[in-house]
């Protein structure tokens, strides 16, 4: 045993080592536990870990040193608080509620960030190469916005607050090497709009649409294949602009028949003055010869 001041200060009683002053022993073998004798996890605390004059971390535990601390904090009323210096950044509650900036999350996980486009929200970045999606709630419209590793600062994506409708990026700026949309009649003709239902859908309800493969010949552009996933997908949003192509053409065809039709018109009133003009002749003709 090791005595400090006369008291019992660590000591091994041949099953494990206990340690303590004032007569409280704290015992460790394959657990530790700190204010009792029955640890069940590797660590185990029980009681009061320390008072301070803030009446609102009566129990907490302090991580570092020098003034620039961390601590876990329970400040009681079913919560525990993760603190730095004073500031709450995370709080966990009784509902099993974690809130990231807010000491009073309303659903599983509830972030509240800043007001910085350029830099708050909420980030997912892949550990192997640091490519990152991030999202930020506008506090102007409150919108919801998407931002990318490719374009950094410059929102990609945006979430209208009322309707919900999604806009994409489409600013000139942001874009080069314009060519003009490529469009045969024929291909045109050979997209499939199809009915059809998931492998794994559980209701009957059909879907409406195409199927990558089919389309990938026609227009490669809005097929993308998830290598990963060994999986295809579909941008069906282009399909508005093939649409819009193939209404320009069409109309490019309903012009040319006007125009067709312009001449024929015109053609037709020529024969019908002509006509009248034939006609006018044989009238003079027969009376001549009846003269």
């Amino acid at each position: 045993a090791l005595r400090v001041n006369g008291a019992e200060a660590l000591w091994y009683n041949g099953t494990y080592f206990s340690w303590g002053f004032g007569g409280t022993a704290n015992y460790f073998a394959d657990n530790v536990g700190i204010g009792t004798s029955t640890p069940d996890t590797k660590l185990a605390v029980a009681g009061i870990i320390s008072a301070t004059s803030d009446a609102t971390e009566v129990n907490k535990v302090e991580l570092g040193h020098g003034g620039a601390n961390g601590y876990i904090n329970n400040v009681g009323a079913g919560r525990l608080d993760f603190r730095h210096e004073g500031n709450n950044y995370m709080s966990l509650t009784d509902l099993g509620r974690l809130g990231i900036g807010t000491t009073a999350p309303t659903t599983k996980l509830h972030l509240v960030h800043g007001n910085s486009g350029n830099s708050s929200g909420f980030k997912l970045e892949n550990a192997n190469n640091g490519n990152w999606f991030r999202l930020y709630v506008s506090s102007s419209t409150g919108d919801f916005r998407l931002y990318s590793t490719s374009q950094g600062t410059t929102s990609i994506g945006n979430f209208n607050d009322v309707s919900g409708v999604y806009t994409a990026t489409s600013d000139r700026r942001l874009k080069k090497d314009f060519k003009d949309l490529y469009f045969n009649w024929n291909s045109f003709m050979d997209l499939k709009p199809l009915t059809y239902l998931y492998k794994k859908q559980k209701d009957t309800k059909r879907n409406i649409g195409f199927v990558a493969q089919d389309v990938a010949p026609i227009y490669p552009e809005l097929v993308n294949y998830i290598e990963e996933d060994d999986v295809y997908q579909l941008n069906y949003s282009g399909f508005g602009v093939v649409a819009v192509k193939a209404v320009q053409e069409l109309n490019k065809k309903v012009e040319n028949l006007e125009k067709e039709l312009d001449s024929l018109t015109t053609e037709n009133q020529l024969l019908k003055q002509k006509l009248s003009i034939i006609k006018s002749l044989e009238e003079r003709l027969k009376k001549l010869e009846k003269q």
